[in-house]
């Protein structure tokens, strides 16, 4: 019966771990300079929010970044890991982010955490 119960509690435990977690998003994305128009290239799969999420934190190697969403709105941030960002509403969709490169570097990237 102990054994039962101790099975039980865990699975609850996983469940609202599982939960907390799924509320949770992060958007990778980087650039890497090429030679004027051929070969520079942003990257970045996305990720689909289900519900209204906020910006929590933005982090990375960036002079600025943008977000995009599957409409093609467009929120651009100026500086290194703007903080402005932060607290920005999100509504379910699926949103991109790019960083801006640096002066003298060849590569960004943006990292921005969702709850």
């Amino acid at each position: 019966m102990q054994k039962l119960i101790r099975m039980s509690l865990v699975v609850v435990l996983l469940l609202a771990t599982t939960g907390i977690v799924s509320a949770q998003y992060t958007i990778k994305g980087t650039q890497t300079k090429g030679s004027v128009g051929h070969n520079a290239k942003l990257d970045c799969d996305g990720v689909y929010v289900k519900k209204t999420v906020k910006i929590k934190s933005v982090s990375g190697d960036n002079a600025g970044f943008w977000i995009v969403d599957d409409n093609g709105k467009s929120y651009n941030f100026w500086n290194s890991n703007d903080k402005s960002a932060i607290g920005l509403v999100l509504k379910p969709g699926k949103y991109y982010a790019y960083p801006m490169i640096r002066q003298k570097a060849q590569k960004g990237t943006v990292i921005i955490r969702l709850e």
